[in-house]
């Protein structure tokens, strides 16, 4: 059985590369790649889940089914991603040296800043990179408001909301980590907010104002909820792959497509 399975994952694999040799793009010298570790390779296992990755790289990297009229408007998505990975790697090694204490965590951004090589760069890209991403994001929302999306993809238009919601929340709990004056009492007031029910501030913030427990916790949600924006990001691909994109004029890539 392994062996008929193997000899046509090859035999589909060979196929594939007669038919893609010609091609110099990106995506194809990847997936060229692909298709000579499955040809090369003597592990079936192995070499069925190559053919899978190929196959999800060909058919949404390169020949995704798509509006023919679309525009440069289509590309805020992607640049909302780039974004966001500019953000996380960013994010990943300013934490290397921030303090998340109230007490040093404002003198351990002025030492990012100062002393540690490159330090301000990759400050001010994080900093600025999240403004930057929230416009996108808006003109993202926008864009999709006047097409109404939301009316021909539920799902899509629903996992887009719960992301924007975490990047604003993402956005907050970064400008607290700074632990200067703007950010300190920006803290106290949003986090007041959640006096009105009883004893959520005590548990979320670790007391009634803003504290070192609570420059602690915001470090920890704030790494926590970057990876969940990426799962959400999967699964708003996943909605938008797996079932249609929205042209100007309403049409989607079931019934108006370009390959």
């Amino acid at each position: 059985m392994q062996l008929r399975v193997y000899c046509n994952v090859m035999s589909s694999a060979y196929q594939v590369w007669t038919v893609w040799s010609s091609e110099l793009s990106g995506v194809h010298l990847i997936c060229k790649s692909l298709m000579y570790m499955i040809l090369t390779s003597n592990n079936t296992h192995l070499s069925i889940v190559l053919w899978y990755a190929c196959s999800v790289t060909k058919s949404h990297c390169h020949c995704y089914p798509c509006p023919t009229n679309l525009n440069y408007l289509w590309n805020i998505g992607f640049l909302l991603i780039s974004s966001l990975i500019h953000q996380v790697i960013s994010g990943i090694l300013l934490s290397l040296h921030y303090t998340s204490d109230i007490n040093h965590s404002y003198s351990s951004i002025i030492h990012i800043i100062l002393d540690i090589n490159y330090g301000w760069y990759l400050h001010y890209l994080h900093s600025i990179g999240s403004s930057i991403i929230l416009v996108v994001m808006y003109f993202h929302i926008g864009r999709s408001l006047y097409i109404g999306s939301f009316m021909y993809n539920g799902n899509l238009w629903l996992s887009g909301l719960c992301t924007m919601i975490f990047l604003m929340l993402i956005s907050f709990l970064g400008y607290v980590l700074i632990n200067g004056m703007m950010s300190y009492w920006g803290g106290t007031v949003i986090t007041n907010l959640l006096s009105l029910i009883p004893c959520l501030i005590e548990c979320i913030c670790g007391g009634l104002y803003v504290l070192s427990s609570t420059i602690k916790r915001f470090f920890i949600f704030h790494m926590i909820i970057a990876f969940l924006i990426l799962v959400l990001f999967l699964i708003h691909l996943y909605y938008l792959h797996g079932q249609w994109s929205i042209c100007w004029l309403g049409y989607s890539s079931n019934n108006v497509c370009l390959c």
